[in-house]
């Protein structure tokens, strides 16, 4: 097996801020946040200030042990205006960018698509329209002949996630709350847009390996005795997990789970029948893919549902928030001695070893693994706290390093882990509230402080097994703080 590699990951429009520098076209994101219809309201400028800044954050990277480095390309600066126009002060400022990074001999991991449509694909229709994908692959073509420094492309992000931002959360257009038609309509959509790229890929000969983001949260029954608990359980991973993991890392789709899907999709008048030219692309697809991703943060415990609808999404960090309950679906629950975060996601380690297993056991793929997210969401404020000392990030990522030293020791191929995230960002539904990075980001001064865990980090990437662990007592009073 190749060296376990550990590095951090960030997405474009969440970090790179500079909305009109360089020519970039607008996004997805741009008019939406200004939106009354949105759930996200917030100034998505600065971010971070990286499309510039981002030299600062690979010095650190360098410095704390950062061997391996996740990131995006705005797809809205590469092609601002439709799909053929190349706007090439983005390109330069990209290369730049890579190049930068390749001298400090950090390894670059680039995705094409982080949740970020360009604003003339998204009246298009996003990738809810099929004919669409060819105006992708025409973008993701030309960043693979151009920057033939990179060798670690991923796909699409999140699918599923993308998806449901659009379709059932309400925070993109066109803005529909609980459409799960839409919402598997457009991750199938997306699912070809995946396989077609990665058979591009293979089919230019490109010198690298592709793979994927897979965004896996498992939906546990509350009650395992329970048949209505297992049925609400079995429904929801249909639907979220296994209707676009199943065809990406086993070449199709088995008849259990598409009648699981349809179980949720006939009441949206809409049944599922995957057409024969698409499986054989799905199914090529997975034969030319080079490893898997999984991000992973939280598992859902669900019960039999009511019969009503309770529905609403967490944007503030005020635990109770969220709630879901769809009497034809399932109702979501918390598990007794499940802590939870601020934003109400269950901390439950034991669940990254379950989708782990999905992918090689579930799905006998024997595919490469790289955990490209995981991490812990915060409220941090350094002018009230002026060393953060994020214990409860700390504790939440070695929990889920024992997970993968174990599951490594068992023999899962586990290669890259990716911090979520490397310095704080912008968040998509969240403004500059939730903090997930190793480094501080004043956003007003776009100065960078390191978090405790930035210095217990770097005594991570010292150590041979992930689950050693380091004396944060000992760590405290090396430092002085």
């Amino acid at each position: 097996m190749k060296k376990f590699k550990l590095g951090t990951a960030t997405a474009a429009f969440q970090c790179e801020g500079n909305l009109t520098t360089d020519g970039r076209g607008k996004c997805i994101w741009d008019d939406v946040l200004l939106n009354d219809k949105s759930i996200a309201k917030y100034n998505p400028e600065p971010a971070s200030d990286f499309y510039k800044s981002f030299d600062v954050d690979f010095k650190l990277a360098k410095e704390y042990g950062i061997e391996v480095f996740r990131l995006s390309i705005a797809w809205s600066r590469i092609f601002p205006t439709d799909a053929s126009t190349v706007n090439k002060k983005a390109v330069e400022q990209y290369h730049k960018m890579f190049k930068a990074m390749i001298e400090k001999g950090i390894v670059p991991n680039v995705t094409l698509h982080h949740f970020d449509s360009p604003q003339w694909f998204v009246e298009k229709g996003d990738f809810l329209s099929k004919e669409n994908i060819e105006d992708f692959l025409k973008f993701a073509e030309f960043c693979f002949k151009e920057f033939s420094e990179i060798k670690y492309w991923s796909t699409l992000n999140e699918i599923n996630a993308y998806s449901e931002q659009k379709n059932i959360k309400a925070a993109l257009p066109p803005f529909f709350t609980l459409e799960y038609g839409q919402f598997f309509k457009q991750q199938y959509n997306m699912v070809l847009a995946h396989s077609r790229t990665v058979n591009l890929f293979k089919k230019l000969k490109i010198d690298g390996e592709i793979g994927v983001p897979c965004n896996l949260s498992p939906y546990l029954p509350i009650d395992e005795s329970n048949p209505g608990d297992v049925l609400a359980s079995q429904k929801a991973n249909a639907i979220i997990n296994w209707g676009f993991l199943e065809p990406i890392v086993s070449g199709g789709y088995s008849q259990e789970t598409i009648d699981l899907l349809n179980s949720v999709l006939e009441h949206y008048d809409f049944i599922f029948k995957p057409q024969k030219t698409d499986l054989q692309e799905i199914k090529l697809a997975r034969e030319n893919l080079d490893w898997v991703g999984i991000n992973y943060y939280a598992t859902n415990f669900v019960t039999k549902p009511d019969e009503i609808i309770d529905f609403s999404v967490n944007t503030t960090g005020e635990k109770g928030k969220s709630k879901f309950n769809i009497p034809w679906l399932w109702k979501t629950v918390s598990k007794p001695g499940v802590k939870s975060t601020h934003w109400d996601w269950p901390i439950y380690p034991e669940g990254l070893a379950i989708v782990i297993k999905w992918v090689s056991e579930k799905y006998n793929c024997k595919l490469p693994i790289h955990i490209t997210e995981n991490g812990y969401g915060d409220l941090e404020d350094i002018t009230k706290t002026p060393f953060i000392k994020d214990y409860d990030r700390i504790q939440y990522i070695q929990d889920h390093f024992d997970v993968i030293q174990k599951l490594i020791d068992e023999g899962e191929k586990i290669e890259h882990y990716y911090l979520w995230s490397h310095m704080d960002m912008f968040s998509w539904t969240n403004g500059y509230n939730k903090r997930y990075g190793l480094f501080y980001v004043d956003f007003e001064t776009q100065k960078r402080y390191e978090k405790l865990s930035a210095y217990w980090w770097l005594e991570k990437s010292k150590q041979d097994r992930l689950d050693e662990k380091v004396d944060l007592k000992e760590l405290e009073k090396k430092l002085g703080k």
